[in-house]
């Protein structure tokens, strides 16, 4: 090959280096970072120092913050030992914060929230109590008027329901027939054990409503319900109305360890008998006659 032949054949590559260095001229012109291009680094944290004298150190604990929570009341102690006795509720320590107000709790039906006890003069019928039990009244309580209202207050107060009325009238039949030589002193003939034991059976009516002769009686019943169910047994009834405000107990057995929490309180107003629920401490009326001559066993004593 001739020297001319070999210097057209190089021509084609010399163009191709010529526009490759060309370009190159252009973008390092376009982009002058491309020289200062370094590749880039890794970062690491730095190792951590190791103690390696002294103690370690100790953490302090966030103190624990101290109960404020209120010490429950003479009331409110009673009633959780005896929930049977009046109507209770929750009682929950309410944290107090500086400045806070706790209210006085009273008793309540089954409601989470607490509230003060009411003034005696705000409680219905409390005008119709004799005026020296007034102070010592807590609440009054109503139950439906239908000839079985004596036995419902009873229900109520032993925590059964009103409708189970007819429970008491059966442990009291049972009560009365069990004991029969003892209460026979009192009620002095057979008669008027009969009269009474007849007017304890239920009503036959379809209805429910007890007619007079099925009504709870006193002084008759006093002295049965008082030893069925071991507690006193308190009557409060208007001056007008022939009787006396007096107290029942069991004529065989000793008082109850528990004055306060085995009270039952029957308010008889005409043809109707009320709940009545008593404060702690509070007077009752004078025994009954008939106690007083017949009592046996450790109620004599």
């Amino acid at each position: 090959m001739s020297i001319s032949q070999e210097q057209t054949a190089k021509k084609p590559l010399l163009k191709t280096y010529s526009l490759l260095i060309r370009i190159l001229l252009i973008c390092l012109t376009l982009f002058p970072s491309f020289w200062s291009w370094t590749p880039p680094t890794v970062l690491k944290p730095p190792p951590k120092k190791v103690a390696t004298k002294g103690a370690p150190k100790r953490v302090k604990s966030t103190p624990k913050t101290r109960s404020t929570g209120r010490i429950p009341s003479r009331w409110e102690t009673i009633d959780v030992q005896n929930p049977d006795s009046q109507c209770s509720h929750d009682k929950s320590n309410v944290p107090k914060s500086k400045g806070s107000r706790l209210d006085t709790c009273s008793r309540s039906q089954a409601s989470t929230s607490t509230s003060k006890p009411k003034p005696y003069l705000q409680i219905p019928y409390i005008s119709q109590i004799p005026h020296l039990m007034r102070p010592y009244i807590e609440d009054i309580v109503n139950v439906r008027r239908d000839g079985n209202c004596g036995l419902r207050v009873i229900a109520r107060h032993m925590g059964l329901n009103e409708e189970d009325h007819v429970l008491v009238r059966h442990a009291l039949i049972n009560e009365l027939k069990n004991h029969k030589s003892d209460f026979l002193p009192i009620y002095a003939t057979e008669s008027r054990c009969k009269l009474i034991l007849d007017g304890l059976h239920p009503p036959t009516s379809k209805s429910g409503i007890a007619p007079p002769e099925k009504w709870l009686t006193t002084p008759n019943m006093g002295h049965i319900i008082a030893s069925c169910y071991n507690r006193a047994v308190v009557l409060l009834t208007l001056p007008e109305m022939g009787g006396s405000c007096e107290t029942y107990f069991p004529i065989w057995s000793a008082p109850p360890l528990k004055p306060h929490s085995n009270i039952m309180c029957l308010y008889l107003i005409p043809d109707h008998f009320l709940h009545v629920k008593l404060k702690e401490n509070c007077s009752l009326p004078p025994p009954c006659k008939e106690w007083m001559t017949h009592k046996i066993g450790e109620a004599d004593q």
